[in-house]
């Protein structure tokens, strides 16, 4: 068990957004990249967790070869772009870009006078789809909700939101989960040890056993097994 919290990396950012980055990928990523910031997770490259400034905006911007999985835990963000162009995302949803093979442009904004939040993954596709994509996914608001690969798509990687209220439990069977926590609080039980999670907690974990303290909101990654040959 290895967990991080998010108040262990500086804020950085970038136009109307500030963030905290938990993951870069080393052989992504040509900057210098902090010692306390984790190596990537298989295709993800990158995990962040940022806010919008009051009226902040990302500024227009394009991706290459890159899909894009962004969290909205509360209120609400306008996309704009070369695909899915002027859709909301709201809290309970989550937005899913597919660059395809040509690439996207987009700008997402707060268009309130309050902190707008959002959490967000980057991973490279495989395989990588011919055209550009635009997905909104409702997450349940008890459960899991796949929202990346799985019975969505076929990818190298498959991502989860899991939405449990307090006193509910889940159990989850791999050998290698990357869970971000960006609600409430739980203890979390692996080969019979436990340690409570926190908002803001970044964790490594093989096999499971999850319990909500608070009403808890967690992104879990996992890397898709290799079919046989």
């Amino acid at each position: 068990m290895r967990i991080v919290n998010e108040e262990q990396m500086d804020i950085s950012g970038f136009g109307g957004v500030r963030e905290r980055v938990l993951l870069l990928d080393r052989n992504t990523f040509s900057q210098r990249i902090p010692d306390e910031c984790w190596d990537g997770f298989g295709h993800c490259v990158y995990l962040a967790n940022a806010w919008f400034l009051p009226g902040g905006e990302t500024g227009m911007h394009y991706h290459d070869g890159m899909d894009i999985v962004s969290v909205i835990p509360r209120g609400r963000i306008l996309h704009q772009g070369n695909s899915g162009n002027g859709a909301w995302v709201s809290a309970g949803q989550v937005q899913l870009q597919r660059d395809g093979q040509q690439g996207i442009r987009h700008n997402e904004s707060n268009p309130s006078a309050a902190v707008q939040p959002m959490m967000q993954v980057w991973i490279k596709p495989d395989p990588q789809p011919a055209q550009a994509q635009y997905h909104i996914v409702d997450v349940q608001p008890s459960g899991l909700t796949c929202v990346y690969g799985g019975e969505l798509f076929k990818a190298a990687m498959r991502v989860d939101i899991l939405q449990l209220q307090p006193g509910e439990e889940a159990a989850f069977r791999g050998d290698d989960y990357l869970l971000f926590l960006y609600q409430g609080s739980a203890q979390v039980t692996e080969a019979g040890s436990m340690a409570p999670l926190r908002r803001g907690d970044l964790a490594r974990l093989g096999a499971f056993h999850i319990r909500a303290e608070q009403a808890l909101g967690l992104m879990l990654l996992q890397k898709t097994p290799a079919e046989p040959q």
